[in-house]
């Protein structure tokens, strides 16, 4: 029953977000001028709000906040929430959003869930391979009989002999081709119609290439285009 309640407070919380942006009280952001508005964005109990850096704006923010907590009864964790800014934001508005909604700013190098929060086109990558070179270490060392075993061997499934590790380049590939295949299965989604916004423009997902101000995600997605391609087929109805 829980998930059905969480999700009844959730909607709540949207819809209130969105009656003040159509009166004007709140303002949600845009990728780019043709791009769907997003005032936030919600993944179980974390919550993304959208705003623009002005005082009054986050103290509408927060009136908003309050009074869905009165009324849900949910506590928000002010330790646990934090905020970024745009980098031209000046320090002194930034200070006075800070004071108004109480919570610290978060630090370039912090990270949400082990990943790294602001990323440019290779930290990811190079963070999730200290991640996994760390890890073999410490996972392997148990014994003064130091024996080194191939990462290959380590990778074959179980019911062959092996440890079952997933390949890391592998299975992050496939990740970012099951976001290509949303993209094509789901256009109406806030992902597809966002994406298709900044990066597409009329063109379509099988002709765009890369370019200087791709995105990270949207590189990562083109790197898996690839595979999406072996396996489609074209489908002849009636």
């Amino acid at each position: 029953m829980s998930p059905y309640l969480f999700i009844t407070c959730a909607e709540g919380l949207t819809s209130r977000l969105r009656k003040s942006e159509r009166i004007g009280e709140l303002n949600s952001i845009k990728v780019v001028g043709s791009a769907p508005s997003i005032s936030c964005l919600l993944f179980a109990d974390d919550s993304l709000m959208f705003c623009n850096a002005r005082g009054s704006k986050a103290q509408k923010l927060k009136d908003v906040l309050v009074s869905y907590s009165n009324a849900s009864g949910q506590v928000i964790n002010f330790d646990k929430s934090s905020i970024s800014f745009s980098p031209r934001v000046s320090e002194n508005i930034r200070q006075e959003i800070k004071d108004i909604l109480e919570v610290w700013e978060k630090e370039s190098n912090s990270k949400y869930l082990g990943i790294p929060s602001f990323v440019g086109r290779t930290e990811v990558f190079v963070y999730l391979r200290e991640r996994d070179d760390e890890c073999f270490l410490v996972d392997i060392v148990w014994d003064k009989r130091l024996k080194w075993i191939s990462w290959e061997k380590f990778c074959i499934p179980k019911k062959f002999g092996g440890m079952g590790f997933r390949m890391l380049h592998e299975f992050n590939l496939a990740l970012l081709a099951k976001q290509g295949w949303r993209m094509l299965s789901c256009p109406n989604s806030l992902m597809a119609r966002v994406f298709k916004a900044k990066h597409l423009a009329n063109l379509s997902f099988w002709e765009v290439g890369t370019c200087s101000n791709a995105s990270f995600v949207w590189r990562g997605i083109l790197k898996a285009r690839s595979i999406l391609e072996k396996g489609m087929r074209w489908k002849i109805g009636s």
